[in-house]
C-alpha cells in the first residue's frame, strides 16, 4: 500500500529505465515517419544475401555487406542512419 501500488509495482527501476530509453527513439520515428512514408524501405532483408541471423537476444538482424547487427531489419536500420534506402541487396541465389 506504500508508493506506486498501480504501474510496475514489483519492478520500480524496469519501467523507468526502459521509457527513458524508448523516449527518444518514439520521438525520433513518427518525425522520420510522417515526412518519409514514400520512401520507405522496401528490401526484404530475409531474401538478401547479406542477412543473417546473430542469435543475438538484443541485435537478432545482421547485414554481412555493412557489417553491423541491429534489433530491427536492416534496410530500416541503413535508412535511419543514411536517409537512402539500402542499396547493397542482393537476392539470395537458389537452393540447392
Amino acid at each position: 500500500m506504500s508508493g506506486g501500488g498501480t504501474g510496475g509495482s514489483g519492478r520500480p527501476g524496469t519501467p523507468r529505465g526502459r521509457a527513458g530509453a524508448a523516449a527518444p527513439m518514439k520521438a525520433g520515428r513518427p518525425e522520420a515517419a510522417a515526412g518519409s512514408d514514400a520512401k520507405a524501405p522496401t528490401a526484404e532483408c530475409r531474401r538478401c544475401r547479406f542477412h543473417y541471423v546473430t542469435w543475438d537476444g538484443r541485435h537478432p538482424k545482421g547485414c554481412r555487406y555493412y557489417g553491423f547487427k541491429s534489433a530491427q531489419e536492416p534496410s530500416h536500420a541503413v535508412y535511419e542512419s543514411s536517409g537512402e534506402p539500402c542499396k547493397a541487396f542482393a537476392p539470395k541465389g537458389p537452393r540447392n
